[in-house]
């Protein structure tokens, strides 16, 4: 299986597994971010802007759910398994309008000195993930 992703969507999913370790407390950061990505790539397109944003509930449920019912081989979802945080409409447009929207969103007042939030994540973790926006375009190598 190929686990390459355009350089946008591998940046909100950079954002996505660090709110995964902290909510859902993962230790298994690999294996959760292949199988996000196997589940992304060849069964169901994931909302990863949704899944900055949702209930603790319904991220738990999607990232449990997608592990334990994920077929490592061909990347499909056994079990009828539906994710809950799914893209509706076009991939990429809908990435990129909801990552402007994102950053949009940022905080105007500081969450600590120096600190500001986008969603709970704090602003600096959101630059590291995105890197060079005019990246964006490549698919990551």
């Amino acid at each position: 299986m190929d686990f390459k992703l355009p350089a946008h969507e591998k940046a909100l999913l950079r954002l996505v597994i660090k709110r995964i370790v902290k909510v859902l407390n993962i230790k298994d950061v690999n294996s959760t971010e292949m199988d996000l990505v196997a589940c992304h790539k060849y069964d169901t397109k994931l909302d990863f802007v949704a899944m900055l944003t949702c209930a603790e509930s319904d991220l738990a449920h999607d990232v449990h759910g997608i592990s334990k019912n994920l077929s490592r081989r061909t990347g499909k979802l056994k079990n009828h398994f539906v994710p809950r945080l799914i893209l509706r409409g076009t991939k990429d447009e809908a990435l990129r309008t909801a990552l402007c929207e994102m950053l949009d969103s940022i905080s105007e007042k500081p969450y600590a000195p120096g600190v500001y939030l986008v969603s709970g994540l704090a602003l600096n973790d959101i630059q590291e993930a995105l890197g060079n926006p005019r990246d964006f375009d490549q698919t990551d190598t």
